[in-house]
């Protein structure tokens, strides 16, 4: 099945963090989607916040006209069997136009973009799948363990990941969008 937002994002998101736990008996593999709205379609424009293989932290844009725009971060892979918190921040950079990769509160690696992909707040009309994203069946759910996950519209400074890594989110952030606590959350409920 499917956790999802109730109504499509009022922003786009700029800032994506996460507490994953990865077991070594399936890094090796392409773990999953933590947030997504991909749903198959060549055409449609869509976000997806993961873990790729080896434990790979990756961001994936597509738009429109079929084009997918694909970050992933060999330098700042996810170890095995630890609690991990992983944040990706879209725009950073003196242009305004990279995008950077933190594990637990460290900056480990900015993409080097080959073509920068601007995108577009349409990215958002789908409503965003927790876990997974909008592909039959699921096939791309999340096969580790998350904790808590939470996502900014504005572009996060090294400061303030690393405060979110300390602390958790800044819940009196008004570029706060989603912020869903699976540490308090019980099988088969409703996620805070």
């Amino acid at each position: 099945g499917y956790y999802e937002t109730a109504k499509s994002p009022d922003k786009m998101f700029r800032t994506y963090e996460a507490w994953v736990y990865i077991p070594k008996s399936i890094r090796s593999s392409r773990v999953g989607a933590i947030l997504g709205n991909y749903q198959s379609f060549t055409t449609d424009q869509y976000v997806n916040f993961e873990i790729h293989q080896n434990g790979v932290p990756r961001l994936v844009f597509g738009d429109d006209a079929g084009n997918m725009y694909d970050y992933r971060f060999t330098g700042a892979a996810v170890p095995a069997d630890s609690w991990t918190h992983v944040a990706i921040v879209y725009g950073t950079g003196t242009d305004g136009k990279q995008i950077s990769c933190y594990i637990n509160g460290q900056f480990k690696q900015k993409t080097a973009v080959k073509e920068w992909y601007s995108v577009p707040d349409e990215v958002r009309d789908n409503m965003i799948c927790l876990a997974g994203d909008y592909r039959a069946l699921n096939e791309q759910a999340f096969r580790g363990t998350l904790g808590d996950v939470w996502v900014y519209s504005d572009i996060r400074s090294d400061a303030e990941i690393l405060s979110d890594y300390q602390n958790g989110p800044d819940l009196s952030d008004s570029e706060l969008m989603l912020f869903y606590e699976l540490s308090k959350a019980t099988s088969k409920s409703d996620v805070p």
